[in-house]
């Protein structure tokens, strides 16, 4: 398994926009959203369906296979989408086309929405929702990140699984340096502003970790 350490790294300590420096190149973009996997419901020409939310067409992308079937079982209800399937899809592909889409609505894991509500609400206590997909990650109460190492580099690690990062913060409890830590929770959607617009030098740092069940979902063969 990846050794763990704690680094003092810049990354996620404000996901704020328009930074200077040279950023990620669409295709180290692209290599980073490769790994995870999304769930789409396509009808009979492959093309996405389309639902309407405030007025505006979107397509509905999901982390878990279980929610987009029951997405596509509802539609398979109403006249015309008896041939709607599930179909699972790299989120880079999706994000590389996401211009010749219609919005792309990130449909949040509902128990990791909960975790990442009852973390959210540990600095917000007023927060009432967290309609974003959660990513979380483990830091000390300093701002100082827990990593691991890939390829001799620290990176870290954000987790679209709360029980993963929970894990990783069990394994981290007693690395040198790591007193005080705990799990936190940002959001898919800053991380991919953060992408596109953060300087290199630190968004080059973020791993992001698949769900385990979305990677099994998908490796499983259909009908099981």
């Amino acid at each position: 398994m990846p050794a763990i350490s704690v680094a003092l790294l810049p990354v996620l300590a404000s996901l704020t926009l328009g930074q200077t420096g040279a950023r990620l190149t669409e295709e180290q973009v692209m290599e980073r959203l490769r790994p995870i996997p999304v769930f789409l419901a396509l009808g009979d020409k492959g093309a996405p369906v389309t639902a309407t939310r405030s007025g505006k067409a979107t397509v509905g992308v999901f982390f878990r296979k279980a929610e987009c079937e029951a997405f596509v079982a509802a539609l398979k209800s109403k006249p015309g989408f008896s041939n709607v399937q599930t179909v699972p899809i790299s989120l880079a592909d999706l994000y590389a086309n996401r211009t010749k889409l219609a919005a792309l609505a990130y449909q949040p894991i509902p128990q990791e929405k909960a975790k990442a509500l009852s973390l959210a609400k540990a600095d917000k206590p007023a927060l009432k929702d967290f309609a974003s997909v959660a990513l979380f990650y483990v830091v000390t109460k300093k701002g100082v990140y827990v990593t691991i190492t890939q390829n001799d580099q620290p990176r870290v690690p954000l987790f679209f699984s709360s029980e993963e990062a929970e894990a990783f913060l069990a394994r981290a409890k007693g690395t040198p340096g790591a007193a005080d830590i705990a799990m936190k929770v940002t959001t898919l959607e800053s991380v991919l502003s953060l992408f596109l617009s953060g300087p290199a030098k630190d968004t080059a740092q973020i791993l992001l970790v698949p769900h385990r069940g979305a990677l099994a979902e998908i490796e499983k063969p259909s009908g099981q």
